[in-house]
């Protein structure tokens, strides 16, 4: 994609994680390359990224280290959600609730869009709740 103010460009990635570890070895596998324009990566990752991502169901430590290692590997930084603490519940009497979805910045995506956010909408009708990104601020 292309800003238009003065076409530069942008990519973005648009991810559905797969449910098993060795599936999410290969699938971090594809992402292990050099792009030199701010790039993002948003979807649903299937995974946290941290215990406080989570409540009810616990993830397993060690596919949250990879994920952590990855995005470090990667360069991607992790914003906050704002709006809601968490983007998925499996909407029981006592839900199982995560982050989940999540929009992953490059250095350079930071620098282009300092200002960038990411905000969580609600949903009755699904268990997963949209988000959006916001590089103005959102105020």
């Amino acid at each position: 994609m292309r800003r238009q103010s003065d076409r530069e460009l942008m990519v973005a990635s648009l991810v559905h994680g797969p449910h098993s570890a060795r599936e999410r070895r290969d699938f971090w596998e594809e992402f292990k390359h050099n792009i030199s324009e701010p790039w993002i990566v948003v979807g649903d990752f299937n995974l946290s990224l941290e215990i406080a991502d989570r409540k009810g169901k616990q993830s397993h430590l060690k596919d949250m280290e990879e994920f952590c290692d990855i995005i470090h590997e990667l360069q991607l930084m992790d914003i906050s959600l704002l709006g809601r603490r968490f983007a998925w519940s499996n909407k029981s009497e006592n839900p199982s609730m995560a982050k989940l979805e999540r929009f992953l910045l490059s250095l350079k995506w930071e620098d282009t869009f300092p200002l960038s956010c990411q905000r969580g909408g609600a949903s009755q009708l699904y268990d997963h709740s949209p988000i959006c990104l916001d590089t103005r601020g959102g105020d």
